[in-house]
């Protein structure tokens, strides 16, 4: 009985154009939103009655909503979470601090709105900027810069004089505006960030006998949308610094065209990478670079890479391990170690033994 390790790189539980459809729907509604609640301001901005005061409190829980749907979508393409975290516990604060303050006047309300204001402008700067490769981001980079800078300007409004509600109104509808064309923009599946036909491939295979490349002399990636170098870690150069574009096939060690060859996978930024026992034939050290290229794919491009593998060291470098017995998964374990994954598979062959046993007999 023969009994397979099948691993796959999870660090973005679905892909990159999952998370960006996930975002986008939550940005018209944080657009829609934005509006609604702008209007409903507006008709009362001279006074701070009961609506008023609701509304003020409505409007940071709702953006505690949205930063948790927010940071699914971030953990799913390996984003950042952190920072939507600290945006949450500020739209909490201010949620309170909003509360208590619309008890005092439109003075105290202006001055925790410009508080928060300055500081998610920040978060959403930091955020924006790391999600670039999504597209659509540039908007909401210059939105989180305005909201930044319109958080000061309530400070000083809050100390003038017939100080009124209204530039919260225009605030949160600019604000709903560059969720709008955030929508617009971000990526749709098979689309590049500015809308037009993706040019790279989804899809990647790595193949077990990487003789498959002995005609190619070199992997490079030079397309117009093709990612920057430094985006790629280092396997635009054989994942240790080892230019290889100038040397021939045949004058490659075993190692070097195995590396070649996961260069050539990844170069193009799939989304999907398919390994077939990578580390077939290589020596320990050789084995760990060619990992850990893969792994750079997954920790580095956003990729999943599904691996298939009779090692249980190469199997370790994986974030799940599925064990496939007779054309079936038998087990799974998670981000387990060598060892463990040594005794799993230890033990589903000698179940299968067994039960190949007792059908012989």
């Amino acid at each position: 009985m023969d009994t397979s390790v099948t691993t796959r790189g999870t660090a973005p539980a679905t892909p990159v154009t999952g998370a960006a459809a996930s975002l986008r729907k939550l940005y018209f509604l944080r657009f829609a939103f934005a509006a609604v609640w702008a209007g409903l301001l507006f008709a009362t901005a001279d006074t701070l009655g009961p609506l008023s005061a609701a509304l003020l409190v409505v409007y940071p829980l709702f953006d505690v909503a949205c930063a948790v749907v927010d940071a699914r979508s971030a953990r799913a393409v390996g984003g950042p979470v952190r920072g939507l975290y600290v945006n949450i516990a500020l739209s909490t604060l201010t949620a309170v601090g909003l509360a208590v303050a619309a008890t005092s006047g439109i003075p105290a309300v202006l001055r925790v709105w410009g508080i928060w204001a300055v500081t998610a402008g920040l978060v959403q700067l930091v955020v924006g900027a790391v999600r670039r490769r999504l597209g659509g981001q540039w908007a909401m980079i210059v939105s989180g810069a305005i909201s930044t800078l319109a958080g000061a300007s309530f400070f000083a409004q809050a100390g003038a004089d017939g100080a009124t509600l209204s530039n919260l109104a225009g605030y949160a509808f600019l604000g709903g505006v560059f969720f709008l064309v955030s929508a617009l923009r971000l990526k749709r599946p098979g689309e590049g960030g500015d809308g037009t036909a993706d040019d790279h491939r989804p899809l990647a295979a790595q193949p077990a006998s990487y003789g498959a490349y002995d005609e190619l002399d070199e992997a490079r990636g030079d397309g117009p949308d093709a990612p920057d170098p430094q985006d790629r870690g280092d396997a635009g150069r054989g994942g240790d610094g080892e230019a290889y574009g100038g040397e021939g096939a045949g004058e490659l060690s075993g190692g070097q065209q195995q590396r070649v060859a996961v260069a050539r996978a990844l170069v193009t930024a799939p989304d999907v990478v398919f390994a077939d026992e990578p580390t077939g034939a290589l020596d320990t050290g050789t084995a760990a670079e060619v990992l850990g290229l893969l792994r750079q794919a997954v920790d580095q491009l956003g990729a999943t890479v599904v691996m298939v593998t009779h090692d249980p060291v190469a199997a370790a470098w994986a974030d799940r391990v599925l064990f496939l017995a007779d054309g079936a998964f038998a087990d799974g374990v998670e981000r387990g170690s060598a060892e463990l994954i040594a005794e799993r598979m230890a033990a589903l062959t000698a179940r299968t033994a067994r039960v190949g046993a007792g059908v012989a007999a």
